[in-house]
């Protein structure tokens, strides 16, 4: 099962970079070329251009930006950043197109940031310079230090309770340098290990140190409620964790961790098959955050998924010819199918093309069938993927309706999305992208039940209770709207 954590902090991030908020954090970045104009004539350090990028989770592809500048004929530049929550975001160098270094920089409310950037230019001759960031590399320090204990450890160089030992104590460091900067970026991220480090080791310390850092730190709501549901999901305690979150939500908080808290909740609530409450949350959440764009966005793309395509509703309509060959809602009745709408050029679709081929010759044999709807779709990308992949089931040519009215019926917000479908034509489960380990658990189930559908004495059980053995993941990789 994917990590809860991982799940919501990609797909909450994708919004973040989505939209603007004029209440997000500023500060402004100052730079300076070394070996400038006036000490070498020869080094042409106008021209530069300097962006903190947005961080895109979808597939590593380079996105939008929060700040750009470029430096002038003497190599100085100033701008002013924007992001979306404290934090640490990648910050670029380039000339015409051409990236020259990158480095991580802590950007937070109102910190002024000095950038030395050194001939010749690379990510070592490029220093940050600020209180946040120089906490940053105190952390890095102790980071570094804890990595190089992990090779001793997982030598098994030590005991077991030797070993226990060691990572309680790395643990307290970690919780220490917390305690000693909690307002800061980097105390916040040494929480975060800190209390990750336990897991499995002293799990109700752990919870103590989360329930802690909720209690005295507002900063720490929306991770420290994170940490604590993944701990939950990873431990079959769907229950339990939402009712911490609207416990939590309840309680006065800054609209962006009370969004994020919402956020959290919507996806936990998809997880726990809970499709009534799932739209009344959005609801509420709307209620809460009338002003909020992100709020608005996020209930807008998610309230579709509690209802026309929630668990047991019919698969909305399709039609698509592959071959000459008609292929749609009803002419796949009667066996289990799971349909894939996707970009051939999508980074993640080609990386799990592999374990999908294994997964059909798996299951092929029980009848079922994957189609394939590609936006990007063409004779020659299909013959090719056919060539390379060997390929063995439906792609589809062209479909109907358009792309457009596909995005829309299918709430297609990113790539690659998978839905798998019963023998009847009713929707199992909707796989958001990096939730290809959930299907295999899906198609168990349906074809289990497909098998039991009639019993040794001929009669009919298809109407059997349905399992639920899913997990989790929203990760963007946005299909093309336009």
């Amino acid at each position: 099962m994917k990590s809860f954590l991982f799940i919501v902090l990609l797909a909450i991030a994708s919004y973040l970079n989505a939209c603007s908020n004029p209440n997000h954090p500023s500060g402004t970045l100052n730079g300076t070329v070394k070996g400038s104009a006036q000490q070498d004539s020869s080094l042409d350090v106008g021209g530069l251009e300097l962006r903190v990028r947005a961080f895109n989770p979808s597939d590593g592809f380079r996105g939008d930006h929060y700040m750009k500048a470029i430096t002038d004929s003497m190599g100085v530049f100033q701008a002013q950043y924007r992001v979306p929550l404290p934090g640490v975001y990648p910050v670029e160098i380039s000339r015409e197109g051409e990236v020259l270094a990158e480095i991580m920089a802590v950007l937070s409310e109102d910190e002024t940031i000095e950038l030395e950037i050194g001939f010749p230019i690379s990510d070592s001759t490029v220093s940050v310079i600020s209180p946040e960031n120089d906490l940053y590399r105190t952390l890095n320090r102790l980071d570094r230090n804890y990595r190089r204990v992990t090779t001793f450890l997982q030598a098994g160089v030590l005991s077991e309770d030797s070993t226990r030992m060691e990572i309680q104590k790395w643990s307290r460091l970690y919780w220490d340098f917390y305690q000693e900067y909690p307002k800061s970026v980097a105390g916040q991220l040494a929480a975060a290990s800190s209390v990750q480090l336990l897991r499995g080791l002293d799990d109700s310390l752990m919870v103590q140190r989360i329930q802690s850092s909720l209690e005295s730190d507002a900063a720490m709501i929306p991770g420290g409620v994170l940490l604590l549901t993944d701990f939950y999901v990873f431990n079959e305690e769907l229950d339990k964790a939402a009712s911490m979150i609207r416990d939590v939500i309840r309680k006065p908080h800054h609209e962006e961790h009370k969004r994020a808290l919402y956020q959290i909740l919507t996806r936990l609530e998809y997880d726990r098959n809970e499709h009534n409450g799932g739209e009344r949350l959005l609801y509420q959440m709307r209620r809460d955050l009338p002003v909020d764009p992100i709020a608005k966005a996020w209930s807008g793309d998610w309230l579709p998924e509690f209802t026309r395509l929630a668990r047991g509703e019919e698969i909305p309509s399709f039609q698509g010819w592959a071959d000459g060959e008609v292929v749609s809602r009803e002419t796949l009745l009667g066996n289990p199918y799971l349909i894939e709408f996707t970009r051939f050029a999508n980074r993640r679709y080609q990386d799990e093309l592999d374990r999908l081929s294994v997964l059909y010759q798996l299951f092929k044999p029980t009848g079922l069938e994957i189609v394939t709807f590609a936006q990007d779709i063409s004779p020659l990308r299909k013959e090719t993927f056919l060539d390379e992949w060997a390929l063995e089931w439906v792609i589809a040519d062209s479909v109907s309706p358009d792309w457009p009215e596909l995005i829309e019926r299918f709430n297609l917000t990113e790539a690659p999305i998978r839905i798998l479908v019963d023998q009847e034509g009713k929707i199992y489960r909707k796989y958001f992208a990096g939730e290809f380990e959930s299907i295999l658990a899906g198609i168990q189930v349906l074809t289990a039940q497909q098998d039991s559908a009639i019993d040794p004495r001929g009669e009919d059980n298809s109407n059997s209770e349905n399992l639920d053995a899913e997990s989790d993941s929203r990760n963007p990789s946005t299909l093309d709207k336009n």
